[in-house]
Protein backbone atom coordinates (compact mmCIF):
# COMPACT_ATOMS: atom_id res chain seq x y z
CA UNK A 1 0.00 0.00 0.00
CA UNK A 2 2.89 2.33 0.71
CA UNK A 3 4.22 1.78 -2.81
CA UNK A 4 0.84 2.70 -4.32
CA UNK A 5 0.75 5.86 -2.17
CA UNK A 6 4.16 6.88 -3.51
CA UNK A 7 2.95 6.34 -7.08
CA UNK A 8 -0.20 8.38 -6.42
CA UNK A 9 1.86 11.19 -4.86
CA UNK A 10 4.19 11.37 -7.87
CA UNK A 11 1.26 11.27 -10.27
CA UNK A 12 -0.52 13.99 -8.31
CA UNK A 13 2.55 16.27 -8.46
CA UNK A 14 2.62 16.03 -12.26
CA UNK A 15 -1.12 16.48 -12.57
CA UNK A 16 -1.28 19.52 -10.29
CA UNK A 17 1.54 21.23 -12.15
CA UNK A 18 -0.56 20.78 -15.27
CA UNK A 19 -3.57 22.07 -13.37
CA UNK A 20 -1.86 25.32 -12.37
CA UNK A 21 -0.67 26.06 -15.90
CA UNK A 22 -3.95 25.15 -17.61
CA UNK A 23 -6.03 27.05 -15.03
CA UNK A 24 -4.11 30.29 -15.53
CA UNK A 25 -4.26 30.01 -19.31
CA UNK A 26 -7.91 29.02 -19.17
CA UNK A 27 -8.96 31.91 -16.96
CA UNK A 28 -7.14 34.55 -18.98
CA UNK A 29 -8.21 33.04 -22.29
CA UNK A 30 -11.89 32.70 -21.38
CA UNK A 31 -11.94 36.33 -20.18
CA UNK A 32 -10.62 37.42 -23.60
CA UNK A 33 -13.27 35.31 -25.34
CA UNK A 34 -16.14 36.76 -23.27
CA UNK A 35 -15.01 40.35 -23.82
CA UNK A 36 -14.55 39.92 -27.57
CA UNK A 37 -17.72 37.95 -28.28
CA UNK A 38 -19.99 40.01 -26.05
CA UNK A 39 -22.85 38.77 -23.89
CA UNK A 40 -25.21 37.66 -26.68
CA UNK A 41 -22.65 35.82 -28.85
CA UNK A 42 -20.99 34.17 -25.84
CA UNK A 43 -24.40 33.10 -24.58
CA UNK A 44 -25.16 31.66 -28.03
CA UNK A 45 -21.80 29.87 -28.09
CA UNK A 46 -22.43 28.50 -24.59
CA UNK A 47 -25.82 27.01 -25.42
CA UNK A 48 -24.86 25.69 -28.89
CA UNK A 49 -21.36 24.83 -27.83
CA UNK A 50 -22.83 22.83 -24.96
CA UNK A 51 -22.15 19.93 -27.31
CA UNK A 52 -18.53 20.57 -26.26
CA UNK A 53 -19.70 19.88 -22.71
CA UNK A 54 -21.25 16.74 -24.15
CA UNK A 55 -17.84 15.86 -25.56
CA UNK A 56 -16.19 16.42 -22.19
CA UNK A 57 -18.69 14.31 -20.24
CA UNK A 58 -18.83 11.60 -22.90
CA UNK A 59 -15.05 11.61 -23.16
CA UNK A 60 -14.41 11.18 -19.42
CA UNK A 61 -17.13 8.52 -19.16
CA UNK A 62 -15.81 6.42 -22.03
CA UNK A 63 -12.18 6.78 -20.94
CA UNK A 64 -13.23 5.10 -17.70
CA UNK A 65 -14.38 2.04 -19.69
CA UNK A 66 -11.15 1.84 -21.66
CA UNK A 67 -8.72 2.23 -18.78
CA UNK A 68 -10.84 0.05 -16.51
CA UNK A 69 -10.48 -2.95 -18.83
CA UNK A 70 -6.87 -2.13 -19.72
CA UNK A 71 -5.94 -1.67 -16.05
CA UNK A 72 -7.58 -5.00 -15.20
CA UNK A 73 -5.47 -6.67 -17.91
CA UNK A 74 -2.32 -4.99 -16.59
CA UNK A 75 -3.20 -6.10 -13.05
CA UNK A 76 -3.32 -9.76 -14.04
CA UNK A 77 -0.33 -11.87 -13.02
CA UNK A 78 0.22 -13.02 -16.63
CA UNK A 79 0.07 -9.45 -18.00
CA UNK A 80 -3.21 -10.02 -19.83
CA UNK A 81 -3.94 -9.15 -23.47
CA UNK A 82 -3.99 -5.34 -23.63
CA UNK A 83 -3.89 -5.20 -27.44
CA UNK A 84 -7.11 -7.23 -27.67
CA UNK A 85 -8.92 -4.92 -25.25
CA UNK A 86 -7.59 -1.81 -27.01
CA UNK A 87 -8.79 -2.88 -30.46
CA UNK A 88 -12.24 -3.82 -29.21
CA UNK A 89 -12.48 -0.42 -27.51
CA UNK A 90 -11.38 1.35 -30.70
CA UNK A 91 -14.07 -0.33 -32.81
CA UNK A 92 -16.75 0.58 -30.26
CA UNK A 93 -15.68 4.23 -30.25
CA UNK A 94 -15.57 4.49 -34.03
CA UNK A 95 -19.18 3.35 -34.07
CA UNK A 96 -20.03 5.80 -31.28
CA UNK A 97 -18.50 8.66 -33.33
CA UNK A 98 -20.93 7.84 -36.17
CA UNK A 99 -23.83 7.97 -33.69
CA UNK A 100 -22.71 11.44 -32.53
CA UNK A 101 -22.55 12.65 -36.15
CA UNK A 102 -26.04 11.33 -36.92
CA UNK A 103 -27.51 12.83 -33.73
CA UNK A 104 -26.03 16.25 -34.46
CA UNK A 105 -27.24 16.36 -38.06
CA UNK A 106 -30.75 15.31 -37.07
CA UNK A 107 -31.69 16.31 -33.51
CA UNK A 108 -29.13 19.11 -33.23
CA UNK A 109 -30.16 20.82 -36.47
CA UNK A 110 -33.85 20.48 -35.58
CA UNK A 111 -33.24 22.10 -32.18
CA UNK A 112 -31.39 25.08 -33.68
CA UNK A 113 -33.93 25.69 -36.43
CA UNK A 114 -37.12 25.18 -34.43
CA UNK A 115 -36.53 25.56 -30.68
CA UNK A 116 -33.48 27.74 -29.94
CA UNK A 117 -34.47 31.20 -28.69
CA UNK A 118 -32.49 33.43 -31.10
CA UNK A 119 -33.27 35.74 -33.99
CA UNK A 120 -33.76 34.11 -37.39
CA UNK A 121 -30.72 35.97 -38.73
CA UNK A 122 -28.43 34.12 -36.30
CA UNK A 123 -29.52 30.59 -37.27
CA UNK A 124 -26.74 30.17 -39.91
CA UNK A 125 -24.13 31.12 -37.28
CA UNK A 126 -25.71 28.72 -34.78
CA UNK A 127 -25.62 25.85 -37.28
CA UNK A 128 -22.00 26.66 -38.12
CA UNK A 129 -21.02 26.47 -34.44
CA UNK A 130 -23.07 23.29 -33.98
CA UNK A 131 -21.30 21.42 -36.79
CA UNK A 132 -17.79 22.37 -35.75
CA UNK A 133 -18.63 21.48 -32.14
CA UNK A 134 -19.93 18.14 -33.40
CA UNK A 135 -16.67 17.42 -35.23
CA UNK A 136 -14.78 18.36 -32.07
CA UNK A 137 -16.89 15.81 -30.17
CA UNK A 138 -16.10 13.12 -32.76
CA UNK A 139 -12.35 13.77 -32.38
CA UNK A 140 -12.69 13.45 -28.61
CA UNK A 141 -14.63 10.17 -28.90
CA UNK A 142 -12.25 8.48 -31.36
CA UNK A 143 -9.16 9.25 -29.27
CA UNK A 144 -10.67 7.82 -26.03
CA UNK A 145 -8.98 4.36 -26.29
CA UNK A 146 -5.58 6.04 -26.65
CA UNK A 147 -6.23 8.24 -23.61
CA UNK A 148 -7.48 5.22 -21.68
CA UNK A 149 -4.28 3.30 -22.47
CA UNK A 150 -2.05 6.17 -21.33
CA UNK A 151 -4.08 6.60 -18.14
CA UNK A 152 -3.93 2.87 -17.34
CA UNK A 153 -0.17 2.97 -17.94
CA UNK A 154 -0.06 5.99 -15.57
CA UNK A 155 1.85 8.01 -18.16
CA UNK A 156 0.67 11.28 -16.65
CA UNK A 157 3.80 13.16 -17.68
CA UNK A 158 3.01 12.88 -21.40
CA UNK A 159 -0.71 13.47 -20.76
CA UNK A 160 0.15 16.67 -18.89
CA UNK A 161 2.40 17.91 -21.70
CA UNK A 162 -0.37 17.34 -24.26
CA UNK A 163 -2.95 19.10 -22.09
CA UNK A 164 -0.63 22.07 -21.48
CA UNK A 165 -0.04 22.35 -25.25
CA UNK A 166 -3.81 22.19 -25.72
CA UNK A 167 -4.41 24.94 -23.13
CA UNK A 168 -1.72 27.18 -24.61
CA UNK A 169 -3.19 26.69 -28.10
CA UNK A 170 -6.65 27.54 -26.77
CA UNK A 171 -5.22 30.71 -25.22
CA UNK A 172 -3.59 31.67 -28.54
CA UNK A 173 -6.94 31.07 -30.26
CA UNK A 174 -8.60 33.48 -27.79
CA UNK A 175 -5.95 36.13 -28.50
CA UNK A 176 -6.63 35.77 -32.24
CA UNK A 177 -10.15 37.07 -31.64
CA UNK A 178 -8.72 40.44 -30.60
CA UNK A 179 -7.16 41.04 -34.02
CA UNK A 180 -10.01 39.65 -36.14
CA UNK A 181 -12.70 42.00 -37.46
CA UNK A 182 -14.98 39.42 -39.10
CA UNK A 183 -17.43 36.95 -37.60
CA UNK A 184 -15.69 36.13 -34.31
CA UNK A 185 -18.25 33.51 -33.33
CA UNK A 186 -17.46 31.41 -36.40
CA UNK A 187 -13.73 31.93 -35.97
CA UNK A 188 -13.91 30.68 -32.40
CA UNK A 189 -15.73 27.52 -33.53
CA UNK A 190 -13.07 26.83 -36.18
CA UNK A 191 -10.17 27.43 -33.78
CA UNK A 192 -11.73 25.27 -31.03
CA UNK A 193 -12.08 22.39 -33.48
CA UNK A 194 -8.50 22.88 -34.71
CA UNK A 195 -7.14 22.74 -31.17
CA UNK A 196 -9.16 19.61 -30.41
CA UNK A 197 -7.96 17.92 -33.61
CA UNK A 198 -4.35 18.76 -32.77
CA UNK A 199 -4.51 17.38 -29.20
CA UNK A 200 -6.28 14.21 -30.39
CA UNK A 201 -3.55 13.70 -32.99
CA UNK A 202 -0.88 14.09 -30.29
CA UNK A 203 -2.43 11.31 -28.20
CA UNK A 204 -2.52 9.05 -31.23
CA UNK A 205 1.11 9.77 -32.23
CA UNK A 206 2.43 9.31 -28.67
CA UNK A 207 0.67 5.96 -28.28
CA UNK A 208 1.93 4.78 -31.66
CA UNK A 209 5.46 5.70 -30.58
CA UNK A 210 5.47 4.41 -26.97
CA UNK A 211 3.04 1.49 -27.15
CA UNK A 212 3.36 0.35 -30.76
CA UNK A 213 2.59 -3.30 -30.01
CA UNK A 214 -0.30 -2.51 -27.69
CA UNK A 215 -2.09 -0.26 -30.23
CA UNK A 216 -1.28 -2.30 -33.36
CA UNK A 217 -4.46 -2.78 -35.37
CA UNK A 218 -5.89 -6.28 -35.27
CA UNK A 219 -9.59 -6.83 -35.84
CA UNK A 220 -11.02 -8.90 -33.01
CA UNK A 221 -13.70 -11.29 -34.25
CA UNK A 222 -14.68 -12.87 -30.95
CA UNK A 223 -18.01 -11.43 -29.87
CA UNK A 224 -17.63 -12.16 -26.14
CA UNK A 225 -15.38 -9.20 -25.26
CA UNK A 226 -17.35 -6.89 -27.57
CA UNK A 227 -20.56 -7.78 -25.77
CA UNK A 228 -18.96 -7.44 -22.34
CA UNK A 229 -17.43 -4.03 -23.07
CA UNK A 230 -20.54 -2.81 -24.89
CA UNK A 231 -22.66 -3.84 -21.93
CA UNK A 232 -20.30 -2.12 -19.52
CA UNK A 233 -20.02 0.93 -21.81
CA UNK A 234 -23.77 0.90 -22.25
CA UNK A 235 -24.36 1.37 -18.55
CA UNK A 236 -21.57 3.97 -18.41
CA UNK A 237 -23.32 5.77 -21.27
CA UNK A 238 -26.66 5.61 -19.46
CA UNK A 239 -25.17 7.67 -16.65
CA UNK A 240 -23.09 9.78 -19.03
CA UNK A 241 -26.07 10.34 -21.29
CA UNK A 242 -28.13 11.55 -18.35
CA UNK A 243 -25.28 13.86 -17.27
CA UNK A 244 -24.98 15.10 -20.86
CA UNK A 245 -28.74 15.67 -20.93
CA UNK A 246 -28.47 17.68 -17.75
CA UNK A 247 -25.41 19.64 -18.96
CA UNK A 248 -27.09 20.47 -22.28
CA UNK A 249 -30.65 20.71 -20.99
CA UNK A 250 -30.13 23.24 -18.21
CA UNK A 251 -28.71 25.95 -20.55
CA UNK A 252 -31.59 25.23 -22.96
CA UNK A 253 -34.19 25.65 -20.21
CA UNK A 254 -32.53 28.87 -19.07
CA UNK A 255 -32.48 30.06 -22.69
CA UNK A 256 -36.17 29.20 -23.12
CA UNK A 257 -37.32 31.20 -20.09
CA UNK A 258 -34.76 34.02 -19.89
CA UNK A 259 -33.07 34.37 -23.32
CA UNK A 260 -29.49 34.00 -24.53
CA UNK A 261 -28.05 36.64 -22.17
CA UNK A 262 -28.61 34.45 -19.08
CA UNK A 263 -26.53 31.72 -20.74
CA UNK A 264 -23.54 34.05 -20.50
CA UNK A 265 -23.82 34.11 -16.70
CA UNK A 266 -24.28 30.34 -16.61
CA UNK A 267 -21.27 29.88 -18.91
CA UNK A 268 -19.14 32.08 -16.64
CA UNK A 269 -20.17 30.01 -13.61
CA UNK A 270 -19.18 26.85 -15.47
CA UNK A 271 -15.74 28.34 -16.18
CA UNK A 272 -15.18 29.11 -12.48
CA UNK A 273 -16.51 25.74 -11.40
CA UNK A 274 -14.35 23.87 -13.90
CA UNK A 275 -11.20 25.20 -12.21
CA UNK A 276 -12.40 24.09 -8.76
CA UNK A 277 -13.53 20.73 -10.16
CA UNK A 278 -10.14 20.12 -11.73
CA UNK A 279 -8.64 19.91 -8.24
CA UNK A 280 -10.95 17.02 -7.39
CA UNK A 281 -10.83 15.31 -10.78
CA UNK A 282 -7.05 15.40 -11.04
CA UNK A 283 -6.43 13.88 -7.61
CA UNK A 284 -8.97 11.16 -8.37
CA UNK A 285 -7.34 10.61 -11.77
CA UNK A 286 -3.99 10.04 -10.08
CA UNK A 287 -5.51 7.37 -7.81
CA UNK A 288 -7.94 5.58 -10.14
CA UNK A 289 -5.39 3.20 -11.74
CA UNK A 290 -4.14 2.14 -8.31
CA UNK A 291 -7.69 1.55 -7.03
CA UNK A 292 -8.56 -0.56 -10.09
CA UNK A 293 -5.33 -2.57 -10.09
CA UNK A 294 -5.55 -3.16 -6.33
CA UNK A 295 -9.14 -4.35 -6.57
CA UNK A 296 -8.43 -6.65 -9.54
CA UNK A 297 -5.51 -8.14 -7.60
CA UNK A 298 -7.88 -9.10 -4.77
CA UNK A 299 -6.98 -6.32 -2.30
CA UNK A 300 -10.55 -5.18 -1.74
CA UNK A 301 -9.92 -3.70 1.72
CA UNK A 302 -7.00 -1.63 0.45
CA UNK A 303 -9.09 -0.26 -2.42
CA UNK A 304 -11.87 0.83 -0.05
CA UNK A 305 -9.38 2.51 2.30
CA UNK A 306 -7.71 4.33 -0.60
CA UNK A 307 -11.12 5.49 -1.86
CA UNK A 308 -12.01 6.91 1.55
CA UNK A 309 -8.81 8.94 1.83
CA UNK A 310 -9.08 10.16 -1.78
CA UNK A 311 -12.58 11.50 -1.03
CA UNK A 312 -11.28 13.26 2.07
CA UNK A 313 -8.22 14.84 0.45
CA UNK A 314 -10.25 15.84 -2.60
CA UNK A 315 -12.71 17.98 -0.68
CA UNK A 316 -9.95 19.54 1.44
CA UNK A 317 -7.95 20.52 -1.66
CA UNK A 318 -11.07 21.94 -3.28
CA UNK A 319 -11.71 24.06 -0.18
CA UNK A 320 -8.23 25.59 -0.41
CA UNK A 321 -9.15 27.02 -3.82
CA UNK A 322 -12.87 27.61 -3.27
CA UNK A 323 -12.56 29.71 -0.09
CA UNK A 324 -10.56 32.62 -1.58
CA UNK A 325 -12.84 32.61 -4.64
CA UNK A 326 -16.05 32.73 -2.58
CA UNK A 327 -14.70 35.48 -0.31
CA UNK A 328 -13.61 37.66 -3.26
CA UNK A 329 -16.01 36.56 -5.97
CA UNK A 330 -17.40 39.92 -7.12
CA UNK A 331 -13.92 41.48 -7.17
CA UNK A 332 -12.53 38.59 -9.21
CA UNK A 333 -15.44 38.68 -11.68
CA UNK A 334 -15.06 42.44 -12.13
CA UNK A 335 -11.31 42.11 -12.61
CA UNK A 336 -11.82 39.24 -15.05
CA UNK A 337 -14.79 40.52 -17.07
CA UNK A 338 -14.96 44.26 -16.52
CA UNK A 339 -18.78 44.29 -16.31
CA UNK A 340 -20.37 41.44 -14.36
CA UNK A 341 -23.54 40.09 -16.06
CA UNK A 342 -26.72 39.66 -13.99
CA UNK A 343 -26.86 36.50 -11.87
CA UNK A 344 -23.21 35.67 -12.64
CA UNK A 345 -22.11 36.02 -9.00
CA UNK A 346 -24.96 33.96 -7.53
CA UNK A 347 -24.55 31.31 -10.25
CA UNK A 348 -20.85 31.01 -9.40
CA UNK A 349 -21.52 30.73 -5.66
CA UNK A 350 -24.08 27.95 -6.02
CA UNK A 351 -22.03 26.16 -8.69
CA UNK A 352 -18.98 26.05 -6.40
CA UNK A 353 -21.06 24.86 -3.43
CA UNK A 354 -22.57 22.10 -5.57
CA UNK A 355 -19.06 21.16 -6.74
CA UNK A 356 -17.82 20.94 -3.15
CA UNK A 357 -20.69 18.62 -2.24
CA UNK A 358 -19.91 16.45 -5.27
CA UNK A 359 -16.28 16.31 -4.16
CA UNK A 360 -17.35 14.39 -1.05
CA UNK A 361 -17.89 11.33 -3.23
CA UNK A 362 -15.09 11.82 -5.73
CA UNK A 363 -13.35 8.51 -4.99
CA UNK A 364 -16.53 6.40 -5.15
CA UNK A 365 -16.91 6.12 -8.97
CA UNK A 366 -13.43 4.55 -9.26
CA UNK A 367 -14.33 1.88 -6.69
CA UNK A 368 -17.69 1.26 -8.36
CA UNK A 369 -16.05 0.77 -11.76
CA UNK A 370 -13.34 -1.45 -10.28
CA UNK A 371 -16.07 -3.68 -8.84
CA UNK A 372 -17.63 -3.99 -12.30
CA UNK A 373 -21.33 -4.25 -11.42
CA UNK A 374 -22.17 -0.69 -12.36
CA UNK A 375 -25.82 -1.12 -13.43
CA UNK A 376 -27.54 -0.06 -10.15
CA UNK A 377 -25.15 2.86 -9.67
CA UNK A 378 -25.73 4.17 -13.19
CA UNK A 379 -29.49 3.86 -12.76
CA UNK A 380 -29.29 6.05 -9.65
CA UNK A 381 -27.02 8.59 -11.41
CA UNK A 382 -29.16 8.77 -14.54
CA UNK A 383 -32.39 9.18 -12.57
CA UNK A 384 -31.07 11.99 -10.36
CA UNK A 385 -29.44 13.74 -13.33
CA UNK A 386 -32.52 13.73 -15.56
CA UNK A 387 -35.04 14.59 -12.82
CA UNK A 388 -33.29 17.97 -12.41
CA UNK A 389 -34.63 19.10 -15.81
CA UNK A 390 -38.40 18.79 -15.21
CA UNK A 391 -38.02 20.18 -11.67
CA UNK A 392 -36.13 23.23 -13.02
CA UNK A 393 -38.76 23.72 -15.74
CA UNK A 394 -41.53 23.51 -13.13
CA UNK A 395 -39.80 26.06 -10.85
CA UNK A 396 -39.35 28.56 -13.69
CA UNK A 397 -42.97 28.04 -14.78
CA UNK A 398 -44.01 29.15 -11.29
CA UNK A 399 -41.95 32.33 -11.66
CA UNK A 400 -38.83 31.44 -9.65
CA UNK A 401 -35.61 33.29 -10.46
CA UNK A 402 -32.76 31.70 -12.51
CA UNK A 403 -30.70 31.04 -9.34
CA UNK A 404 -33.26 28.49 -8.16
CA UNK A 405 -31.98 26.08 -10.80
CA UNK A 406 -29.37 25.02 -8.24
CA UNK A 407 -31.88 23.73 -5.68
CA UNK A 408 -32.49 20.42 -7.51
CA UNK A 409 -28.81 20.24 -8.49
CA UNK A 410 -27.59 20.38 -4.89
CA UNK A 411 -30.28 18.02 -3.55
CA UNK A 412 -29.51 15.36 -6.18
CA UNK A 413 -25.76 15.64 -5.53
CA UNK A 414 -26.36 14.73 -1.88
CA UNK A 415 -28.71 11.88 -2.81
CA UNK A 416 -26.15 10.41 -5.23
CA UNK A 417 -23.46 10.17 -2.56
CA UNK A 418 -25.81 8.55 -0.04
CA UNK A 419 -27.19 6.04 -2.57
CA UNK A 420 -23.75 5.04 -3.90
CA UNK A 421 -22.48 4.21 -0.40
CA UNK A 422 -25.59 2.21 0.44
CA UNK A 423 -25.26 0.17 -2.78
CA UNK A 424 -21.53 -0.44 -2.27
CA UNK A 425 -22.23 -1.82 1.21
CA UNK A 426 -24.47 -4.45 -0.42
CA UNK A 427 -21.98 -5.63 -3.05
CA UNK A 428 -18.54 -5.48 -1.38
CA UNK A 429 -16.99 -5.20 2.08
CA UNK A 430 -17.81 -1.51 2.34
CA UNK A 431 -18.32 -0.22 5.88
CA UNK A 432 -20.37 2.99 5.52
CA UNK A 433 -19.65 4.10 9.10
CA UNK A 434 -15.90 3.65 8.68
CA UNK A 435 -16.00 5.47 5.33
CA UNK A 436 -17.93 8.41 6.79
CA UNK A 437 -15.58 8.53 9.78
CA UNK A 438 -12.49 8.74 7.55
CA UNK A 439 -13.86 10.90 4.74
CA UNK A 440 -16.41 13.25 6.28
CA UNK A 441 -16.27 13.75 10.04
CA UNK A 442 -13.00 15.68 10.08
CA UNK A 443 -14.01 17.58 6.93
CA UNK A 444 -17.22 18.73 8.63
CA UNK A 445 -15.09 19.77 11.61
CA UNK A 446 -12.95 21.91 9.31
CA UNK A 447 -16.09 23.50 7.84
CA UNK A 448 -17.28 24.49 11.32
CA UNK A 449 -13.81 25.80 12.13
CA UNK A 450 -13.94 28.02 9.00
CA UNK A 451 -17.31 29.67 9.74
CA UNK A 452 -15.75 32.89 11.21
CA UNK A 453 -14.40 33.68 7.73
CA UNK A 454 -17.96 34.30 6.52
CA UNK A 455 -18.19 37.37 8.76
CA UNK A 456 -15.02 38.93 7.32
CA UNK A 457 -16.37 39.48 3.82
CA UNK A 458 -18.83 42.27 4.63
CA UNK A 459 -16.32 44.33 6.66
CA UNK A 460 -13.93 45.20 3.82
CA UNK A 461 -14.35 47.26 0.67
CA UNK A 462 -13.38 45.53 -2.58
CA UNK A 463 -9.76 46.17 -3.62
CA UNK A 464 -6.59 44.33 -4.51
CA UNK A 465 -5.36 44.70 -0.92
CA UNK A 466 -8.62 43.24 0.41
CA UNK A 467 -8.28 40.33 -2.02
CA UNK A 468 -4.75 39.59 -0.79
CA UNK A 469 -5.69 39.91 2.89
CA UNK A 470 -8.81 37.74 2.65
CA UNK A 471 -7.07 35.11 0.51
CA UNK A 472 -4.11 34.84 2.89
CA UNK A 473 -6.44 34.78 5.89
CA UNK A 474 -8.52 32.00 4.33
CA UNK A 475 -5.42 29.95 3.47
CA UNK A 476 -3.86 30.34 6.92
CA UNK A 477 -7.14 29.60 8.66
CA UNK A 478 -7.60 26.53 6.47
CA UNK A 479 -4.12 25.26 7.36
CA UNK A 480 -4.86 25.84 11.05
CA UNK A 481 -8.16 24.00 10.65
CA UNK A 482 -6.34 21.01 9.17
CA UNK A 483 -3.87 20.94 12.05
CA UNK A 484 -6.55 21.28 14.74
CA UNK A 485 -9.33 19.00 13.42
CA UNK A 486 -8.73 18.01 9.78
CA UNK A 487 -5.91 15.49 10.03
CA UNK A 488 -5.58 12.44 12.24
CA UNK A 489 -2.33 11.78 14.21
CA UNK A 490 -0.90 9.44 11.54
CA UNK A 491 -1.49 11.99 8.77
CA UNK A 492 0.12 14.73 10.84
CA UNK A 493 3.14 12.53 11.48
CA UNK A 494 3.56 11.87 7.75
CA UNK A 495 3.34 15.60 6.95
CA UNK A 496 5.73 16.61 9.73
CA UNK A 497 8.23 14.03 8.49
CA UNK A 498 7.91 15.26 4.89
CA UNK A 499 8.39 18.90 5.96
CA UNK A 500 11.37 17.95 8.11
CA UNK A 501 12.97 16.06 5.19
CA UNK A 502 12.54 19.14 2.98
CA UNK A 503 14.23 21.35 5.57
CA UNK A 504 17.07 18.88 5.92
CA UNK A 505 17.67 18.91 2.18
CA UNK A 506 17.60 22.72 2.12
CA UNK A 507 20.23 22.85 4.86
CA UNK A 508 22.46 20.47 2.89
Amino acid sequence: MKQSNVVIFKNAQIIYFRLIVTSILGFVGSGIVIRNLGDVDFGLYSVIGSVVVVASVLNSAMISTSYRYIAVELGRKDGGDVNRVFNVSLVIHLFLALVVLFATESLGVYYVENILNIGSGRIPDALFVLRFSSWLTICAVVVVPYQGLMTAQENFKVISIIEIVRSFSTFVAAVCLIFFDGNKLRLLAILAFSVGLMSSSLYLVCCRHSYRQLVAWKLQRSSKLYLEMIQYSGWILVGAGASVGQASGLPMILNWFFGAAINTSYGIALQINNVVQMFSQNLAQAAIPQITKSFSAGNEEGSVSLTAYISKYTILLMMFLALPILLNLNFLLTLWLGTVPPYAESFCQFMIINGLIGGLGRGLPALIQAHGNIKPFQLVLSTTSIVVLPISYFLFSLGFSPSHIFIPLIVTSVLNIIAWQFLLSRFIKFDVYAFVKISYLRVFGVCIFLTPLAFLKGHFSESLLTFVVLSLSATCWMVLGLIVVGLDPKEKAVIYKAVNDIFQRVKL
